[in-house]
């Protein structure tokens, strides 16, 4: 934890290193689609695969990559690159080097080794686990009382 702490103090941008490799892929992918404004939120985006309406305010798209990973699908990527905004505006606040931050920034002190553990002397009477048979053959069938079949 010490050395992620040490790694993200170092960092001067607001994404993850990681995530910003991801975005790197996902812009070489986003060359291939062509978007089509309709003047509002909603962006039909065409390109191989067919065709995705991406709503940027609502950071989805039909192809629903947006919203289970919290980054832009190319899709989107395509939309925002088009509008000339950021794409870190976009990402999820959970790749951010700010919550990376406040995730490390806990300590976990040390403990002794084992074999620098206390001496337990008495612990009382140790009760052995009930051993149980497991029947052989099909369980039989629950019934409920009352019911007439």
């Amino acid at each position: 934890m010490y050395k992620k702490r040490e790694w993200v103090a170092k960092s001067n941008n607001s994404i993850c290193p990681k995530i910003v490799k991801k975005l790197n892929r996902i812009s070489k992918e986003a060359i291939w689609f062509k978007t089509d404004y309709s003047g509002g939120p909603r962006v039909s985006v065409d390109g191989p695969g067919g065709v995705n309406i991406v709503d940027i305010k609502a950071k989805s798209c039909t192809c629903k990559r947006w919203e289970l990973t919290g980054l832009s699908c190319p899709h989107a990527y395509a939309c925002i690159i088009g509008n000339s905004e950021r794409v870190e505006d976009y990402v999820d606040t959970f790749y951010t080097i700010e919550t990376f931050k406040n995730v490390y920034s806990h300590y976990i002190n040390p403990t002794n080794p084992e074999d620098h553990w206390p001496e337990v002397v008495d612990c009382g009477e140790v009760i052995p686990r009930k051993i149980v048979k497991k029947k052989r053959g099909r369980k039989p069938k629950s019934r409920k009382k009352g019911l007439k079949n």
